[in-house]
C-alpha cells in the first residue's frame, strides 16, 4: 500500500471502528446461527464441517468452505466472529475507494462514497450476524474481482482478466447476492465514456465484460443442471414476475433512500436510552471529524464532470444489480427490518455514492454548506447503527438469559424431553433484532449449552395447540414425548403431557 493510500485506509478503518468495535463484545448469535453452529460443533473438526457443508450447501461450494473456517476461527465464542466482521467491513471499505478512485479519479469522492457506505444505516446488519457473514466475503470477493476487470481493461493483462473471473465465480458460488454488481463498474465506465464522448463505447464495453456473463453462465449452470441432477430438485427456484420486480426496485430505492432516515429516525432514541450523553458526544465528535477532514481535502467540490458522471453510473449500475437478485425471485423482497434485512449490504454500496454524489453537488455550490451537511449525516448515521447495534445486543442478553434460566432445569428431564418457550419476546423493537423464534435457534443453543441431543425446544406459536394426548406446535407438527412449557415470564417450568 502506497503512503498516499495510507491515510484513506486508516481513515476508514477509524470511522468502522468507532461506530462498531464499542459493541462487538456484546452481540451474540442469532437466528439460524444456532444451527450452523450446531453442525460445526457436531462435525468435530475443521475438515469433518467442510464434508458435511459440502453436502448440505451442494449449490454454493464456496459457502462450504466459509462456515467451518469461521467456525475454527471463532468455535461457539462471538468475539472472534465479530472482529471478523470488522475487519471484512474494513477491507469493504478499503476495496470500494481503490474501485472508485480508479474509475473516477477522484480520491475526495471515492473516500466519501465509501465512508458513507460504511456507515449506511441499512447497511450494518453484516455487522452482527454469522449467518450474514456470507454477504460479506462475497461483496469483498466481487469488489476485488471488479478492480481486478478494470485494471484488465485499461491494460489488457491476462492475469488481470484471470483472477477477476476466478475472485467473481468463487463469490457468486458463495453467495448470489453479489452476482449482478458487475453492473457497477459497467454503468460507471459507460458514464464515464458517454462524458467524455468516446465514440463506440457501448460496444466495446459489452465485448469487455461478456467474461461476467461467461462467469455467471457456468455458475448457473453449475446450480440449475448439474446440481439439479444430482439433487434430483432445483435447490433454488426463480419465480419471475414483472409486478414483482418493480415492487422489488422500489423497495430496494426506499432502502437506499428514504428508510435510511426511517432507520435513524428510530434508532435515535435507543442510543439515547443506552448510551445516554456518550451517544450525543460520540455523534458530535465524529461530526466534527467529517467536517475537518472535508475541510482538508483540497479538492473537495472541484470533482471533474466525467468523474462525477462515472460515480453516478456505478451508483445507478451498483442499484440495478443489487436489486436483480429480489427481482428474479418471487420469494424475496429488500428490507430494512427482519430476517431478510441481511442481504442489504449490496443495495448499501448504491446508496452511499448516490449520497456522496448528492454532497459533491452541493460542494460545486459551496464547500462550506456540503461541509456541514455531511457532518450532520455522519453523525445521524451513527447513532443509528448505535442504536442498532443496542437492540442486538439486547436480543443477545435476553437470549443468554433464556438458556441460563433453562440449563440447571434440564439435569432432571427424562429422555427424550421437549422444552417450548413462552411469554418471551422473540424480536427487540423497534428495530426487530432477533431473540428466540424458532425451534432451529432455541433448540440448537439448548443442546449446546447443556450437551444433552436428547433435548428438543421451540416456542409456542399462536397455532399451538395443547391436548392429552399431545401438542400439535403447528399444523402438522407434533411431538407426543414428554413436553415441558416454559414460561419466561414467572419462570415456571411445567409438564405438560406425557408419553402415549
Amino acid at each position: 500500500m502506497s503512503s498516499k493510500r495510507a491515510g484513506p485506509f486508516l481513515l476508514l478503518a477509524a470511522l468502522e471502528l468507532a461506530v462498531f468495535a464499542p459493541f462487538a463484545w456484546r452481540m451474540g448469535f442469532y437466528h439460524d446461527d444456532w444451527i450452523n453452529l450446531e453442525r460445526l460443533h457436531d462435525a468435530g473438526s475443521l475438515w469433518g464441517g467442510i464434508k458435511y457443508y459440502a453436502g448440505l450447501v451442494l449449490e454454493r461450494p464456496a459457502e462450504s468452505l466459509q462456515y467451518p473456517l469461521l467456525f475454527a476461527l471463532g468455535g461457539l465464542h462471538p468475539l472472534p466472529y465479530q472482529l471478523f466482521y470488522l475487519a471484512a467491513e474494513i477491507l469493504e471499505g478499503w476495496l470500494i475507494f481503490v474501485l472508485l478512485s480508479r474509475l473516477t479519479k477522484s480520491e475526495t469522492l471515492a473516500l466519501l462514497s465509501s465512508a458513507l457506505i460504511l456507515i449506511f444505516p441499512t447497511h450494518a446488519i453484516t455487522h452482527l450476524w454469522l449467518s450474514s457473514s456470507a454477504m460479506i466475503v462475497t461483496v469483498d470477493l466481487t469488489l476485488a474481482s471488479l478492480i481486478l476487470h478494470l485494471r484488465w481493461v485499461e491494460k489488457k493483462k491476462k492475469s488481470d482478466l484471470a483472477w477477476s473471473q476466478f475472485l467473481y465465480l468463487f463469490g457468486v458460488l458463495n453467495y448470489e447476492i453479489a452476482a449482478f454488481l458487475p453492473l457497477m463498474l459497467f454503468g460507471g465506465l459507460l458514464a464515464r465514456d458517454l462524458a467524455e464522448k468516446r465514440k463506440s463505447s457501448l460496444k466495446i464495453l459489452i465485448v469487455e465484460f461478456l467474461p461476467y456473463a461467461g462467469s455467471l453462465a457456468l455458475a448457473l449452470a453449475w446450480q440449475r443442471a448439474v446440481v439439479s441432477l444430482i439433487l434430483h430438485r432445483n435447490p433454488r427456484a426463480v419465480g419471475f414476475s414483472a409486478a414483482h420486480a418493480v415492487r422489488a426496485y422500489e423497495a430496494g430505492f426506499e432502502c437506499a433512500t428514504n428508510r435510511v432516515v426511517d432507520v435513524v429516525h428510530r434508532m435515535t432514541p435507543v442510543a439515547w436510552e443506552g448510551l445516554g450523553s456518550s451517544a450525543v458526544l460520540g455523534a458530535l465528535l465524529l461530526s466534527v471529524a467529517a467536517f475537518w477532514v472535508w475541510s482538508s481535502r483540497t479538492d473537495a467540490g472541484r470533482t471533474a464532470r466525467a468523474a462525477r458522471w462515472s460515480a453516478l453510473g456505478a451508483a445507478v449500475g451498483a442499484f440495478l444489480g443489487a436489486v436483480a437478485p429480489f427481482a428474479a425471485s418471487a420469494d424475496y423482497m429488500p428490507m430494512v427490518f427482519g430476517v431478510m434485512s441481511r442481504t442489504n449490504g449490496v443495495i448499501a454500496l448504491s446508496g452511499g455514492i448516490f449520497w456522496a454524489c448528492g454532497l459533491d453537488f452541493l460542494a460545486s455550490r459551496s464547500r462550506t454548506a456540503a461541509g456541514v451537511v455531511l457532518a450532520v449525516i455522519v453523525g445521524g448515521m451513527a447513532l443509528g447503527d448505535w442504536g442498532n447495534s443496542l437492540q442486538w445486543a439486547r436480543a443477545w442478553t435476553l437470549q443468554q438469559d433464556i438458556v441460563g434460566q433453562l440449563v440447571p432445569r434440564t439435569k432432571d428431564l427424562p429422555s427424550p424431553a421437549m422444552i417450548l418457550l413462552s411469554d418471551a419476546p422473540d424480536t427487540i423493537e423497534p428495530g426487530g433484532a432477533l431473540a428466540f423464534g424458532a425451534h432451529w435457534d432455541i433448540g440448537p443453543a439448548l443442546r449446546l449449552s447443556t450437551g444433552r441431543k436428547d433435548i428438543a425446544a421451540d416456542v409456542v406459536w399462536p397455532q399451538t395447540r395443547f391436548a392429552k394426548d399431545g401438542v400439535e406446535l403447528r399444523p402438522g407438527i407434533r411431538y407426543d414425548y414428554p413436553v415441558y412449557l416454559y414460561s419466561y415470564a414467572n419462570g415456571s417450568l411445567e409438564k405438560l403431557t406425557g408419553p402415549r
